[in-house]
Parts: structure tokens; C-alpha cells; sequence
């Protein structure tokens, strides 16, 4: 039942995208139009995901995602957060250097047409957040999204919060980044090290969608790979010990649950991953 909701979702939401992505071709203003309301798409996709759960009826990001709540609705059991992002980011003008919306086809400061294509959208995670409420955030669930030429790709990911590399990831932020947020950049050594498990994939054609993956059951860590699943750029791991560095020397893809131990933690010092927004609570 809930594959259904899910599919009829996305057919919807396809439908709408695909419009604005010609309506940011055409208009050709600087104005994005297309994959501008992320948040809102990912907890109601997860909404219908997870039929045991609610929303917080919150717009000011200072609630949980999705709540799982006892039957008097006076206990939060259970929590999850939603991060939806699409990867389809600004690209810069190979001439002049102006930024421009990601579909928009013509440079509004010297007509060039040729471009810098960026892909670095991250998820943001509050790393306090994480700390004060890792008792009640059962897991995170990531949705990347992008758009290749032809269709629109959308995957999602759980992350559990009790993962020993997340919490390490999200720890050190906390403790040491001048900023609260963890920037999770889905391809990047931070994501595949925290032990993404993969829940569904599917591809919007503007006249068809296509499932390619769909087990909400999953609990099979990806494994983990030696370049960037998105960009293919080669992923720059750290080893416990150098004997560990010819892991990806036969294969593209290791097991997730049998090397983990061997990689190193790769800390950033003096962390900027974003502004601290404050004391917050979800209650």
C-alpha cells in the first residue's frame, strides 16, 4: 500500500518538476523554479513511507521531521529526520564567471552558453541536535535528487544514528566545528562511511516512472565504493594502516560490514559546516 502512495506521489510531483524546469529555461530571469521546496517534498514522500508516523505541524525547523508517538499522543517513542536535497546546484558561466539557476540555458551578463555545472548539495545536521536527541532520532533519512538530461533520478537512504563512524562524524563537529551543522554530501567519504542503506530508487521520465529499487525492509549497508557514485571523482579514504590502501587496487566496491574497521576517521580541523542557529528544542 504504502509503494502505491509513494509511486502516485511521485508521478505528481514529477509531473510539476518537469514543468518548472522548462519554465526556468524559458523565463531566463535568475530565478530558480525548479526543486526550490526540497523539505516539504521529503517529509511528505517519508510520510507516506512511514504510515506510523506524523508530522510536527511545525514550519520553523525547530520540531522532528516525523514522530512516532504512544496512544494518548502525550510520549514521543520514536523520531526521525527527513533531509531532502536536490544536487542539481547553481553553475557558474565559464566566460564571466556570473552564477545562474541550474536549468536556465543562457548567461544573463554575456549570453554565454557554456558552464560550470555544480554538484555539492549537502544534507545539513544539526550536530547539538543530534547529541541532545540521538536517544529519540532513531535514524536519518537522506533523499537526493537530480536531474541528468533525461530523467529525474530519486533515491533514499537511512543512516542509523547509532552508527560508530556517524556519531564520530557528528561528534567531532560538535565539539570542534565553528558551525553546528554537519554538511553530508551524498557520493562523499563522510556519507558511505556512516553506512547508508539504500530503500528505494526510482527514475521520472516525463512520460513514465520507472522503479528500480524499492525494500523498505532493507537493512543491507551499501558497500562502499573507491570513487564518488555521482560525480566518479576518486574518493580519498584514510586507513587505519597503509596495507589497507590497495582495498580498491581489484575491486570498485568493498563490503561495508567487513572493512569498516580498517578506515580512519577523516576530521576536518577548524570546521566551518554552518552558523549556529541557537538553543533549540522539540518538544
Amino acid at each position: 500500500m504504502e509503494k502505491a502512495k509513494v509511486e502516485g506521489l511521485l508521478k505528481d510531483w514529477g509531473k510539476k518538476e518537469y514543468i518548472n524546469i522548462e519554465k526556468e529555461k524559458n523565463k531566463n530571469r535568475d530565478q530558480c523554479y525548479a526543486f526550490t521546496s526540497m523539505g516539504e517534498f521529503g517529509e511528505e514522500i517519508t510520510l507516506e513511507i512511514f504510515s506510523g508516523y506524523t508530522g510536527s505541524a511545525s514550519k520553523s525547523g525547530c520540531a522532528f521531521d516525523l514522530k512516532k508517538e504512544d496512544e494518548n499522543k502525550e510520549k514521543i517513542l520514536d523520531a526521525k529526520e527527513v533531509k531532502c536535497i536536490s544536487l542539481n546546484g547553481t553553475k557558474e558561466c565559464k566566460v564571466c564567471k556570473r552564477k545562474c539557476p541550474p536549468f536556465q540555458e543562457i548567461c544573463l551578463k554575456c549570453n554565454g552558453k557554456v558552464f560550470n555545472n555544480k554538484c555539492d548539495s549537502r544534507a545539513g545536521i544539526s550536530s547539538k541536535s543530534h547529541i541532545k536527541y540521538k536517544n529519540l532520532i532513531s535514524e536519518y533519512i537522506l533523499i537526493p535528487v537530480i536531474f541528468d538530461g533525461d530523467k529525474i533520478i530519486v533515491q533514499c537512504f537511512k543512516i542509523m544514528s547509532n552508527n560508530k563512524y556517524f556519531n564520530d562524524y557528528v561528534s567531532f563537529q560538535a565539539n570542534n566545528g565553528v558551525g553546528d551543522t554537519c554538511n553530508c554530501l551524498p557520493g562523499s567519504i563522510d556519507f558511505h562511511l556512516s553506512g547508508p542503506i539504500k530503500l528505494f530508487e526510482y527514475h521520472i521520465y516525463n512520460d513514465k516512472l520507472e522503479c528500480i529499487y524499492y525494500d523498505l525492509n532493507n537493512n543491507k549497508y551499501i558497500d562502499i565504493p573507491s570513487k564518488n557514485y555521482i560525480t566518479g571523482i576518486k574518493l580519498k579514504y584514510k586507513f587505519i594502516d597503509d596495507k589497507y590502501k590497495a582495498l580498491f587496487s581489484k575491486n570498485e566496491y568493498i563490503s561495508y560490514i567487513e572493512n569498516i574497521y580498517k578506515f580512519k576517521f577523516k576530521s576536518k580541523k577548524n570546521n566551518n559546516h554552518g552558523k549556529s542557529r541557537g538553543e533549540t528544542n522539540r518538544d
